[in-house]
């Protein structure tokens, strides 16, 4: 059961050292992949630190949404995640700020941003890595009081499924370790092909984690030759060929032509 935790709350973690340090680590990761992407119409739900928002290379449309009135904030937009005030397919780029781990709903949260998302957009999850010491910390029972321990952290995998279950394809999938884990600040990439073995094990516990997953864009000619096919199989065995008729129907045919042509004299 997740904690919905209060304004407050938040409030304090965002004060702390391990956050500005997270912060700043997500802020960083975030924008190298928005620049990487095209997309005009930005969707930020949750909020970076008070007066930070992210740095991008062209002129866009930049939307920052989050459930709090937060009047030191940048938020433009109060509402919930699982209700997005949007009409579909209006978005070219919806990041999710540690959205899944404090929603009710996550799976209903990760549809509404694919509903809301235009054609080959691109979502972008960031989330606490149930691996790492902040998720075996979120364990603890002291701790589920407590921003941001009081969530359900969810791995990649269980967010990469989700996006699979939406048709979406997943393009870059990041783990990060600060330095206030195992004093040291690499950056370990799922995709590159690292051939230490103590690199590969440190990687599984970084403390935070990036998902970057683009909406699949289906040529129309291939919509319609599936939705013929789907078509055709209401008839199973082929189309169904007309009945003979029996003797006694065709004689009775030809009287009543008969009589409908003859004339009375």
């Amino acid at each position: 059961m997740r904690r919905n935790p209060s304004i407050k709350q938040v409030q304090i973690w965002k004060k702390s050292s391990l956050a500005t340090i997270i912060n700043h680590t997500e802020k960083q990761a975030v924008n190298n992949a928005i620049n990487s992407i095209p997309g005009i119409r930005i969707l930020q739900i949750g909020v970076f630190n008070e007066n930070e928002h992210l740095s991008v290379n062209r002129k866009n449309d930049y939307f920052i949404m989050d459930p709090f009135d937060n009047p030191s904030s940048k938020v433009t937009i109060v509402a919930s995640p699982r209700d997005l005030p949007f009409q579909n397919e209006t978005i070219d780029i919806v990041i999710l700020l540690h959205t899944l781990e404090f929603s009710n709903n996550p799976q209903q949260a990760l549809h509404e941003a694919e509903r809301v998302l235009c054609p080959d957009g691109h979502i972008i999850v960031i989330g606490f890595n149930p691996l790492s010491i902040a998720g075996i910390k979120s364990l603890m029972p002291f701790q589920k009081s407590h921003y941001p321990w009081c969530g359900k952290y969810l791995s990649c995998k269980r967010v990469s499924e989700w996006f699979a279950v939406l048709g979406m394809e997943i393009m870059r999938e990041q783990k990060y370790i600060n330095n206030t884990q195992f004093n040291i600040g690499l950056k370990f990439c799922r995709w590159n092909k690292i051939s230490d073995y103590t690199d590969n094990l440190l990687s599984c516990f970084g403390q935070i984690y990036i998902i970057m997953a683009r909406k699949k864009l289906y040529p129309m000619s291939l919509l319609r030759s599936r939705w013929l096919k789907r078509k055709r199989k209401i008839i199973t065995g082929g189309v169904v060929q007309p009945s003979p008729k029996s003797t006694k129907e065709l004689v009775n045919e030809e009287c009543y032509s008969a009589d409908f042509n003859r004339k009375d004299v």
